[in-house]
């Protein structure tokens, strides 16, 4: 492989980074005009020939351990607003021993590939 290509490689995400920030810094300034007092929905401004829309959302987690603790004192209600979702925990699937698995885990899953991440320093002396 020609040096070129890492070196056009380094400098494009270079220039994608600094792209990404200044796009974020420019939305939330342009939100922070239209809709100064926004803290979740979604609102609409029309400015000339521009519609802008701006949707604010609230990102909801819940602390399993708190959750497990208190889930017999909950209502009916309370625990049909919490889905479990079963995960794997790739590190332990990877170190599981044959001798101590019955092979249905493995009936349980699907591995798809990932993209890949590439990393590219330039060394310097």
């Amino acid at each position: 492989m020609k040096p070129d290509k890492l070196e056009e490689y380094m400098l494009i995400k270079e220039a994608l980074s600094s792209i990404k920030k200044q796009e974020l810094n420019l939305r939330l300034e342009i939100l922070e005009e239209f809709f100064p007092a926004a803290t979740g929905g979604t609102f609409n401004e029309e400015v000339g020939e521009f519609k802008i829309k701006g949707v604010f959302r609230n990102n909801v987690t819940i602390d399993a351990d708190a959750y497990f603790d208190y889930e017999e004192q909950m209502s009916d209600a309370e625990r049909c607003c919490v889905k479990m979702k079963p995960s794997i925990i790739a590190a332990n699937f990877k170190d599981l021993d044959s001798h101590e698995s019955t092979g249905l885990l493995e009936d349980c899953i699907t591995v798809k590939p990932g993209l890949p991440s590439l990393t590219i320093e330039l060394e310097t002396e």
